[in-house]
């Protein structure tokens, strides 16, 4: 029982000198627990609200990163739409320039073989004024010969 009371006496001396050397009651000792206990939590409690002011920082930057990203998100919308508008119109202008294209082709081959025919009827109009002009020559030689016949038969 001695070493009983010794523990209890040492624990009493421990709380004793915990609170100064004082000897306090029953009471007293509660009281000054939950000041502690008050204090504890006052600091519990402010580093609390600083945790949660960290947060909302970061609340109101990712909010604000978010709003930026949505405002590109439009903006980069409205680029691809107009984009979007400028290859139809690019596709429209290439479509009408490549049917233009083979219109013109289809001209260029008419006209082409319009050309080869004129060339061909050219190349006989003047292969048949070639020969009358050999036959004109050759008549007039005649013509000339027979003259001069005739005329050596008269002058004869």
């Amino acid at each position: 029982k001695q070493g009983q009371i010794d523990q209890i006496n040492k624990k009493i001396d421990q709380l004793n000198s915990k609170e100064g050397g004082e000897e306090v009651g029953p009471l007293e000792l509660q009281i000054s627990t939950l000041q502690k206990q008050i204090k504890d939590t006052e600091v519990e409690k402010e580093q609390l609200e600083q945790y949660w002011l960290k947060k909302q920082s970061h609340l109101v930057q990712l909010s604000s990163q978010a709003q930026a990203q949505w405002t590109d998100v439009n903006k980069m919308k409205k680029q691809h739409t107009i984009l979007q508008q400028k290859k139809m119109r690019i596709d429209n202008e290439l479509e009408t320039t490549s049917r233009e294209t083979k219109e013109q082709e289809a001209c260029i081959r008419t006209l082409q073989n319009d050309m080869t025919k004129l060339n061909v009827l050219i190349n006989k109009k003047t292969g048949e004024k070639e020969s009358k002009q050999q036959d004109t020559i050759l008549m007039e030689n005649d013509f000339i010969e027979t003259l001069k016949e005739h005329e050596a038969k008269s002058i004869a």
